[in-house]
């Protein structure tokens, strides 16, 4: 549970999308260890209200971090999951 974890004092996560893709994604997709402060958790999205995520993702601010695989079953036991509708992959463009 992210809860438990102790970071460094003044650690503050607010990445890039660019950070987020190339740090944190890339890293993961390629089966390259983590950095040892920044653990975003693998969570089951589905089965949990928006509600419930808290304590499970690593959170800044308004905003929560983790990886998620997509799946077919989107269902929790107040309703489901839906796309958000009009919203459409976003590209990340280097700073460079």
């Amino acid at each position: 549970m992210i809860a438990a974890l102790i970071f460094p004092p003044g650690f503050r996560f607010c990445p890039s999308d660019q950070e987020l893709v190339l740090h944190f994604l890339h890293r993961k997709a390629a089966l390259l260890p983590s950095h040892p402060y920044v653990i975003i958790p693998d969570l089951d999205l589905y089965p949990y209200d928006p509600w419930q995520l808290e304590g499970k993702a690593l959170s800044a601010g308004k905003q929560l971090y983790f990886y998620s695989r997509r799946t077919q079953n989107k269902i929790t036991s107040n309703g489901y999951w839906k796309p958000m509708a009009g919203r459409g992959e976003e590209p990340v463009v280097t700073g460079s």
